[in-house]
């Protein structure tokens, strides 16, 4: 009995603590916000949030040059950083990350590269018939970048392309992951259908991060943090306000 206890308290854990509220944000902090693109954002504190609901949302260079150009005003002065909010975020089209991990990191004369991620596919019957990594690259653009500070908000419901994206940001040294640990959620699927109607499948590919760790676990933020129970009641999110207050403290 103390091991099923033990077992349904994981799995409502995994599956049913979110960590986000979508209606507190709109109640209290997306008030006067504003839209460009897929994107809602705002100043708060001196201090850039950005929302992405979805990365099948197109995202436009026009959206990132006028949001950047907003928390970009007097060359950084009175903007203390950028917090980024992807919690509840499944994925979607990769090319969009992409464009969002080249307009990050810090400005310089010289374009960084950075690795998102590694994929191994299986090739053959044996255990150990795998392909070497292909590698994926990202260069930045030689567009104007976020602000310096950047924190990027995590949960488990980040999956897919936003779980690569994750990867890819926390490859920069400005950036900082807050929340919970992403849903993973990436790599090839593949299947069949057995005679009697049954369903099988497994992952014929294993997505690593640039430093070698397992996509498919998801990523561990950087700082865990977690709604509190009383802090929602009080229409307070917990983990959008850490990132407030780590900021603030630049």
């Amino acid at each position: 009995k103390i091991k099923q206890k033990i077992g349904e308290w994981v799995f409502f854990k995994l599956f049913f603590t979110f960590n986000f509220s979508k209606f507190l944000l709109e109640r209290n902090y997306w008030v006067e916000a504003e839209r460009t693109g897929p994107f809602i954002y705002k100043i708060i504190d001196s201090i850039g949030y950005i929302y992405y609901e979805s990365f099948e949302d197109e995202i436009q260079e026009s959206s990132l040059d006028l949001i950047i150009k907003k928390l970009r005003i007097n060359n950084d002065d009175t903007i203390k950083g950028v917090i980024f909010d992807i919690r509840g975020n499944s994925g979607g089209n990769i090319e969009n990350a992409f464009k969002l991990l080249r307009r990050m990191g810090i400005d310089t004369n010289f374009a960084t590269t950075i690795i998102p991620y590694k994929v191994i596919y299986k090739n053959g019957p044996a255990k150990d018939d795998i392909s070497d990594p292909q590698t994926a690259f990202i260069e930045q653009s030689d567009k104007t970048k976020f602000p310096k500070n950047f924190i990027l908000l995590t949960n488990r419901q980040v999956q897919g392309a936003a779980t690569l994206f994750t990867s890819g940001a926390n490859s920069y040294d400005n950036v900082t992951v807050y929340g919970d640990t992403t849903g993973g959620g990436v790599g090839r699927i593949v299947g069949t259908e057995l005679s009697n109607g049954w369903k099988i499948s497994f992952p014929a590919s294993k997505v690593l991060s640039g430093g070698g760790t397992d996509l498919g676990e998801g990523i561990a933020p950087d700082v865990q943090v977690e709604m509190d129970k009383t802090d929602e009641e009080r229409g307070i999110d917990t983990i959008l306000e850490a990132a407030l207050d780590a900021l603030r403290n630049k």
